[in-house]
């Protein structure tokens, strides 16, 4: 197919076609905007259960825990669950507004894990002793050979 096909097919009136077919009998059939047909109310319904219950998962490993590790996993999840939530209730109202939140919750969800991990990171206990002989590393015999590091032998 060439772009000229398109563009007769365009000056022909095709659109004005398909804005005619839209006052058949099947078009009238079809939800209209706001409108839902009945599986994708059953759906939406059983989305926001399924997704409250697993809120209510996360915020009862958030609050018992044990580590910080789990509380920060809790948190993550429970940020996913909300972006979730916001899609489907954005479905249930037939409005593509929120889709805007639901990626800045996705962002804000994401940017504080990476900041949780940080934290456990750098207030992780240093279990290293340097009493103790470290384990010998591959690099380590690279190194004795004269070898370079980059190099496999």
């Amino acid at each position: 197919m060439s772009f000229n096909l398109f563009t007769e097919l365009y000056a022909s009136g095709w659109p004005t076609l398909l804005a005619a077919a839209k006052d058949t009998d099947t078009a009238s059939e079809l939800p209209g905007r706001g409108e839902m047909a009945p599986l994708l109310a059953y759906a939406v319904t059983l989305g926001v259960y399924v997704l409250c219950g697993g809120m209510a998962l996360c915020l009862y490993r958030l609050a018992r825990g044990p580590e910080l590790a789990d509380r920060v996993l809790a948190a993550d999840l429970l940020s996913l669950h909300v972006v979730g939530l916001v899609i489907v209730l954005t479905i249930y109202v037939g409005n593509l507004v929120f889709f805007d939140t639901a990626l800045v919750v996705a962002i804000i969800g994401f940017v504080s894990t990476v900041g949780f991990a940080q934290y456990i990171f750098a207030t992780a206990p240093r279990t290293i002793d340097p009493s103790k002989p470290r384990v010998a590393q591959v690099s380590d015999a690279r190194a004795a050979d004269g070898s370079p590091a980059g190099e496999s032998s």
